[in-house]
């Protein structure tokens, strides 16, 4: 069965293991797991560890060519793709399918080639903007992202103080160039991934970006779990609206701070099935359980652990449970790949018909 994990911040782990003298991280260290739980297609992000903020461009460039050195390593275990067709006859093959996806565009204003050699590369989706302001969005909690460059750059890069950030008011929404960007994203059959954004920069977003392939990879519901990274039902509705889905975060906070599981996990799909229907539902976990204590201290330290979904191991027992809570197996199979691959498709098709459209101008 095709099973895409939509978020995986994994280039993370290949990196610092990388830069710590090892080859062939994914195949090695990741591939097995991944197999043993059935994912065989991940959403692969480039994001910039805090203590990097200062030099993202570079960060950016560094972790794109620890990818291609690891896909030149292990050609029979990896295979980056660039439309579902692709990724479906890799996992057939037994290849991880890699997606390539970006978390904030940050560093696109330092570089602003970025945008095209990662399209060349073959980007599938990207975020605005992770948590901070940026040249383009602002995120959630909405820090400015000069205030995260001048910490980075004194060594701190632990300036995430919590899920609770400023006030919708004190925050800027999309930019000029943000509008522009957006524009590009769709041109090139680059899906708008919402998670991440403050509800000011969601709504304008959602409105300016002119592709048919609008998800939130990583996000939860709001009504379930009420902090600002969930999404509110207004927000999910939109999503639906556009024939997008919600990748479902495992990540504690997201889930339930108090008490945190696979039920109260699948009490999020529960829910937004019932609001607008399974097929607007996948999987973004945003599992992290890899990173060893150094690594973790590049992205703010240790954070929360969910104690029944805490890695790749946990997901099979969630699909039995799912199943077990109602959800049919054609209904686990779209979660797991259709609704996406449907979203996908969508945002390549957009592409290609505006291609078309301005060569014939």
């Amino acid at each position: 069965m095709p099973f895409i994990d939509l978020h995986s911040d994994i280039l993370v782990d290949v990196v610092w293991r990388r830069a710590h003298g090892e080859h062939r991280v994914m195949e090695e260290r990741h591939c097995p797991a991944l197999r043993k739980a059935g994912i065989n297609a991940l959403g692969l992000t480039i994001w910039i560890e805090l203590d990097q903020t200062h030099r993202a461009a570079a960060r950016t460039r560094e972790v794109i060519n620890a990818l291609e050195a690891e896909l030149r390593e292990s050609p029979g275990a990896l295979a980056l793709v660039r439309t579902p067709a692709e990724a479906e006859a890799a996992m057939r093959t037994g290849k991880l399918a890699i997606l390539l996806t970006i978390e904030g565009m940050a560093a696109l204003d330092e570089d602003p080639a970025l945008f095209s050699d990662l399209c060349d590369l073959g980007l599938t989706s990207g975020l605005m903007t992770w948590n901070e302001a940026n040249a383009f969005a602002s995120g959630f909690p909405g820090y400015h992202y000069a205030e995260a460059r001048t910490l980075s750059t004194q060594g701190n890069g632990s300036w995430l103080t919590g899920l609770n950030g400023p006030g919708e008011g004190e925050v800027q929404g999309l930019t000029a160039k943000g509008r522009a960007l957006l524009k590009q994203m769709a041109d090139a059959g680059v899906m708008l991934d919402l998670s991440h954004l403050n509800e000011k920069t969601f709504w304008e977003a959602i409105a300016a970006y002119p592709g048919t392939g609008v998800f939130a990879s990583h996000s939860n519901a709001r009504s379930i779990c009420s902090i600002p990274r969930n999404l509110s039902d207004d927000q999910i509705k939109a999503i639906a609206e556009r024939d997008g889905i919600i990748g479902l975060n495992a990540f504690s906070a997201f889930v339930d701070p108090d008490r945190p599981g696979i039920d109260r996990f699948i009490d999020h799909a529960v829910y937004i099935a019932d609001l607008v229907g399974v097929h607007h539902l996948g999987f973004g976990f945003d599992f992290i359980d890899y990173l060893e204590a150094e690594a973790l201290e590049s992205i703010g330290g240790t954070l929360p652990r969910n104690p029944e979904l805490h890695g790749a191991a946990d997901v099979p027992p969630l699909v039995e449970r799912m199943e077990q809570r109602g959800f049919s197996p054609s209904e686990i199979e779209a979660i797991t790949w259709g609704n996406f691959a449907r979203v996908w498709r969508s945002a390549i098709l957009h592409s290609e018909i505006s291609t078309a459209g301005n060569r014939n101008k």
